[in-house]
């Protein structure tokens, strides 16, 4: 582990509140291609996109007797062979998940900052075809 690897462990163990814990890091990388036909579903199809969408995520996680802390982050990008239907485009994502455990109780706390299209969440969710634009969701 280099000096600066170190630094950040330490900090990161004084702000979970552990002393002696097992850290762990790691990074992950997944993909999918999606054809999408008549995305804007009129009634004249305009034709269809390629989605070549790509989803790397990096997680530090911690744990010690009593507590653990995990903190991700990651990205959305998705890149269109027709910008004109579907917008290529990056949506980042950032976690943070602390839990302290107890014989007979456990207290969690979590934050969360993550984007997305607000066409995808208005069709997934409703039925709807909206505007393609962007929707922050901050827990």
């Amino acid at each position: 582990m280099s000096r600066r690897q170190q630094s950040v462990h330490a900090l990161l163990l004084a702000v979970a509140g552990m002393g002696n814990a097992l850290a762990q890091s790691s990074v992950s990388l997944s993909g999918s291609v999606e054809r999408i036909e008549n995305p804007r579903l009129a009634a004249v199809s305009p034709g269809g996109a390629t989605v070549l969408r790509v989803v790397p995520r990096y997680t530090y996680a911690l744990r010690g007797e009593q507590s653990s802390s995990r903190f991700s982050l990651g990205a959305d990008v998705e890149h269109s062979s027709n910008t004109a239907l579907v917008a290529s485009r990056v949506y980042p994502s950032a976690d943070y998940v602390w839990e302290r455990n107890w014989p007979d109780a456990t207290f969690e706390l979590r934050a969360s900052l993550a984007e997305d299209s607000t066409r995808n969440t208005q069709f997934d969710d409703a039925g709807q075809v909206t505007v393609d634009s962007r929707e922050r969701t901050v827990l």
